[in-house]
């Protein structure tokens, strides 16, 4: 079970090292915050996740097929995770699309129509850093158990 959180919290961003103490969070009238998600290639760089209370670091325990994937948010609100060079099984698409749209004055980003990446028809994450080279993410699961609470931090490729 905990497997399947933590590739759900991969796939929840193979969309996404360093971050500039002022590029924090964008702010809803420049349009920056679409303009630092769209046209680049987002890859994992970072993972943890709070599992009953115990900590762990999720990046460390995946495979490098599930470590090359990445994902790439376009215009149209269109979201599409891409297997990498690997894939951990090869019978897998090689991509799966969705829908994305940022809310909450662009403090969340709304991920819909995922559901076999993410095996959840929705997710929100919460924005903590964004900029052009780093997206860092909050966001909660809950599937059969506990609530999970999960940091997903990804780099543009």
């Amino acid at each position: 079970m905990k497997k399947n959180y933590v590739m759900l919290a991969l796939m929840a961003l193979s969309l996404f090292s360093a971050c500039k103490k002022d590029d924090k969070k964008s702010s809803s009238s420049s349009g920056s915050a679409s303009a630092n998600l769209i046209g680049k290639k987002w890859k994992l760089t970072a993972y943890r996740y709070n599992y009953s209370g115990v900590d762990v670091d999720g990046y460390s325990t995946l495979s490098d097929c599930a470590r090359d994937n990445y994902s790439e948010f376009k215009s149209g609100d269109v979201v599409t995770a891409y297997e990498g060079a690997t894939k951990c099984d090869a019978s897998s698409p090689d991509s799966q699309s969705g829908k994305w749209k940022l809310q909450s004055s662009d403090t969340e980003i709304l991920l819909t129509d995922f559901t076999a990446v993410y095996g959840v028809s929705s997710l929100v994450m919460k924005i903590v850093i964004l900029n052009s080279t780093t997206l860092k993410v909050t966001y909660t699961t809950t599937v059969g158990g506990p609530t999970i609470f999960n940091t997903a931090t990804y780099t543009a490729m």
